[in-house]
């Protein structure tokens, strides 16, 4: 008589398990295109949360955003709305308090924003003298990508 209990077990456990399902991937969507009197945005409307697998459909994800000048800067926000929405957020205050000199100035405030978001979602990993590598896993669970559209003098 052949004994068969691994295989029973095995068999049991895919049972209660069920079928592997490979989740969804979060899919989002940018496009952006410029002509010589403006600058045209847009995504997709649903939105991930780092903190779950949830997400939310509907949400506008093209904001405009005025400068001290009465410029506008429009900003396309795709990936992890909490990165996002803390970029929007030190982008704004860093404008509101800016002299747009030239085209470079709106990207440059950009930039800075960007450096204190991810400065951010880094200080609690820092905090615990985190691996690099779980740094960089850290960053990848809650990565975004913005587009800015910004024609100095001009309505985007």
């Amino acid at each position: 008589m052949t004994n068969n209990t691994a295989t029973r077990n095995t068999d049991v456990g895919s049972r209660l398990r069920g079928p592997y399902r490979k989740p969804a991937p979060k899919v989002t969507i940018l496009i952006g295109f410029t002509t010589d009197r403006s600058v045209i945005l847009a995504s997709d409307s649903r939105v991930s949360y780092a903190s779950s697998t949830a997400s939310q459909p509907n949400v506008q994800k093209v904001v405009q955003i005025l400068t001290p000048d009465g410029s506008k800067v429009l900003l396309a926000k795709a990936g992890i709305v909490d990165s996002t929405d803390y970029f929007q957020e030190v982008f704004e205050s860093r404008l509101a308090g800016a002299t747009i000199t030239s085209h470079r100035s709106v990207a440059n405030i950009a930039e800075e924003a960007l450096k204190e978001t991810q400065a951010k979602l880094l200080a609690p990993l820092r905090e615990k003298n985190a691996a690099r590598e779980a740094m960089d896993q850290h960053l990848r669970n809650y990565d975004c990508e913005m587009v800015l559209g910004y024609v100095p003098d001009k309505t985007p």
